[in-house]
């Protein structure tokens, strides 16, 4: 049985991962077995749902940082429009607080221990089938635009990949001028991947008139604005000093007034406001075109951001709330889709396995029990059965093993486990900040979420504790960007 403490579950991974085998525990390591997933049952000649999917995802958003999930402010009044008329999940979970990891999940619909990618500048293994190479196989011509180099490593099964360091209007640029000149068909699979908000704690970077325009847009007393935003962030009311860890280096710094911490925020708002205004650039540049059938839209996060919650900044440390809940809509541009709201938990692993239904085709293999399951009927008005769970994990900060934070949501409750120091469990109806551990009187949802949890890290053994050293080609991006020294 897992402990009250983390201290105990390295052993257990050790112990699970050598299950059923004479050699013992294998390698404390980030690469896979040979074993995998495989999709049949589409080609070429299939009739699937959607002529087109624009999949896009937008680096470090929370969710409740968007009008369309309750924020005070307009920071997208694009996607507000599109929410509108669109499938919106109220509580999408992403599989790590990681962007490589994150994305490499949502296009294999295995959690990062079992795809095998658990850093950035990582290369995902070749025997995990990938959403591109299955869309590819089904006639689709693929594309990626994104605005970090070291996503090249997950990008396996587009025919054109343009990945670079650059801003929103880069890849709207980017993106456009490829729908209009160079594309071969009408049917594609086009992702496109936006940097901007995690560019936050670089004012500077900000394009010119943002942050008056969302600071304008706020729908509250300006004497208000800190108190709103402590209250979701739990930061204390009133305004006191404090220490915010911004890395996972150990680098901290203090919030010294309350201007400074508005100042950040006004940022990031202002960040996502302007991914916004390019990917409405795409859409309306998209319908232009004209083109026949429905294109299927996709828009979505890798991973939310801390800014202050848990006294903590970013993202890649932790895998609470702030860090895994993100915005998923889901849109057909002819109507397909119901407009509404789903509340039920879903995970972002769920969208590979549910775009492979959208094709007409099954996943299979080894791994195939561990993809999510498909959210096709939601589209379609109805339901989902059974009871759903998301798990999450931590990306791990050494290479040497035994460093490893893993979570499991069931709707209401989220367990979390740690290889050292306390594990948590939240009563996230009672407590959506997880501001109190309820894990002494845990009882039955404890013991359930633990039997659970086990079953999933005894899948992943030892596989999900340590990295691999990122690729040389992307050090140099990584170094700039922070993820490396």
């Amino acid at each position: 049985m897992l402990r009250g403490r983390g201290i105990g579950l390295l052993p257990l991974l050790l112990a699970l991962s050598s299950c059923g085998s004479d050699e013992g525990p294998g390698p404390v390591s980030g690469s896979l077995p040979r074993r995998g997933t495989e999709v049949w049952g589409i080609g070429p000649e299939a009739e699937p749902a959607f002529a087109r999917v624009v999949f896009v995802t937008i680096d470090t958003l929370r969710a409740d940082h968007l009008a369309c999930y309750g924020y005070f402010r307009s920071t997208s009044p694009f996607l507000d429009r599109l929410a509108e008329r669109s499938l919106v999940f109220e509580s999408a979970m992403s599989a790590s607080s990681h962007t490589a990891p994150s994305h490499a999940s949502m296009f294999t619909g295995l959690p990062p221990g079992l795809h095998g990618l658990l850093t950035n500048g990582s290369v995902l293994p070749p025997e995990v089938t990938t959403l591109a190479e299955s869309f590819r196989t089904a006639g689709y011509e693929t594309a990626a635009f994104t605005s970090v180099e070291f996503l090249e490593g997950i990008a396996r099964g587009f025919d054109h990949v343009r990945a670079r360091t650059t801003k929103a209007e880069g890849i709207s640029n980017a993106a456009i001028s490829w729908l209009r000149k160079e594309r071969g068909s009408d049917r594609f699979l086009l992702w496109l991947h936006y940097y901007d908000p995690h560019r936050w704690k670089m004012p500077d970077r900000v394009p010119p008139g943002r942050a008056d325009a969302v600071r304008a847009s706020t729908t509250i007393e300006p004497e208000d604005v800190y108190q709103e935003v402590a209250r979701r962030h739990g930061l204390p009311i009133p305004f006191a000093p404090a220490e915010w860890r911004l890395g996972d280096k150990g680098e901290e710094v203090t919030t010294t007034t309350q201007a400074e911490i508005l100042a950040w925020i006004d940022s990031y708002d202002a960040q996502i406001a302007y991914a916004d205004d390019q990917i409405r650039r795409v859409y309306e540049s998209l319908e232009e075109l004209e083109l026949s059938g429905e294109t299927l839209w996709i828009v979505t996060a890798d991973h939310g951001e801390g800014l202050g919650s848990h006294g903590y900044a970013g993202h890649g440390w932790q895998v609470y709330q702030e860090q895994l809940r993100v915005p998923l809509i889901v849109h057909g541009s002819a109507g397909s889709i119901p407009a509404r709201r789903f509340a039920g938990l879903v995970s972002l692993v769920d969208l590979f396995p549910t775009l492979i239904d959208l094709l007409g085709g099954t996943v299979s293999g080894e791994l195939a029990e561990w993809t999510g399951r498909s959210l096709r009927p939601l589209l379609a008005g109805e339901e989902l059965p059974g009871v759903a769970y998301a798990f999450a994990q931590r990306r791990p900060l050494r290479t040497t093993g035994g460093d490893g934070v893993f979570a499991l949501l069931d709707g209401r409750h989220k367990l979390v486990l740690r290889t050292t120091g306390d594990d948590e469990l939240f009563d996230l109806r009672a407590d959506p900040l997880e501001r109190v551990n309820v894990l002494p009187s845990g009882g039955e949802e404890l013991a359930r979420l633990r039997a659970e949890l086990q079953r999933t890290l005894a899948a992943i053994g030892t596989q999900g504790l340590a990295s691999e050293e990122g690729a040389e080609e992307w050090l140099e991006e990584l170094q700039k960007l922070g993820y490396a020294r």
